[in-house]
């Protein structure tokens, strides 16, 4: 069964199977690797005009604008690398830090928001959600800065921000879990998905494999065969002359006996041909 092959990460409990899928699934990855950074890209670019109207033209702009070019920056970077790169541990650890510093930037842009300024809680459930489902990447990888963000966010939260009463204190609490369950599950049976329909490529590639050659095998005996009109020996295409069984040995995978059929029986040895039939026939027929 599937479930038998992964871990609960939803890898192959196989390492060598497990490093074919990675090549395999590589160059399907590349193009949610470019939407990814180029929605980033935006959304970072988005916030700009909101970090202006919060600080001015003041030191914590600019270095938030450093913060947003880096980012930026740093996703193009990736982009470029992943391109140029078909290891898939390189994809890996690549993706998992873009993500560790997007999450983290995340995290510090929150703490030049006012104490009452609750968008930021939004944009941390999205970045989350993001975090598992925009780029596909193995689970472990997406867990690492997900639960690093998790933990410091729900601590900033409680310790810094101004909340209104035990109730929006339950309901950020319960957001932060549940989007992160979601994003476990979902991750885990994409993971788990994409793994199945690679062996299902993988095994009819290999019976496509398997009928191409008994096919070539079938097409061997196809055409003109020269066979000796006197001794029935047939002529192969190197030239030399083969027992008929011989030959066919070669082109089918089957041995052959000697037997006699009746006429030849009767021909060679008449005087007990009936009695050897008589008996082959009481042997073949079912009872």
């Amino acid at each position: 069964m599937m479930t038998k092959k992964l871990n609960i990460f939803a890898d192959f409990t196989d390492p060598d199977l497990e490093r074919d899928f990675g090549r395999w699934s590589l160059p399907g990855n590349r193009p949610a690797v470019y939407l990814g950074v180029a929605l980033l890209s935006l959304l970072w670019l988005c916030f700009i005009p909101t970090d202006y109207r919060m600080h001015g033209t003041s030191s914590t702009f600019y270095l938030l604008l450093m913060l947003r070019t880096w980012q930026i920056a740093l996703g193009i970077a990736v982009a470029v690398v992943i391109r140029r790169n078909d290891n898939r541990k390189i994809y890996n650890y690549l993706i998992c830090i873009f993500w560790l510093s997007t999450l983290s930037a995340i995290l510090i842009v929150n703490t030049t928001r006012p104490t009452e300024y609750s968008i930021h809680f939004v944009v941390d459930i999205m970045a989350l959600l993001f975090s598992y489902m925009l780029i596909p990447n193995r689970l472990i990888y997406q867990l690492v800065p997900a639960v690093i963000f998790t933990v410091l966010s729900v601590n900033y939260f409680l310790f810094y921000k101004h909340i209104q009463g035990p109730n929006e204190m339950q309901l950020a609490m319960t957001a932060y879990i549940m989007v992160n369950v979601i994003g476990i599950v979902t991750s885990w049976r994409s993971n788990a998905e994409r793994r199945k329909r690679y062996l299902i490529l993988t095994e009819l590639q290999h019976t496509n494999q398997h009928l191409e050659k008994a096919l070539a095998e079938i097409k061997t005996l196809q055409g003109i065969v020269p066979i000796c009109a006197k001794c029935k020996r047939i002529r192969d295409d190197k030239g030399y002359w083969n027992q008929l069984e011989e030959f066919m040995s070669t082109k089918l995978d089957a041995e052959f006996t000697h037997s006699l059929c009746p006429d030849c029986m009767r021909e060679l040895y008449p005087e007990v041909a009936d009695k050897v039939l008589e008996r082959q026939q009481n042997r073949i027929q079912p009872k």
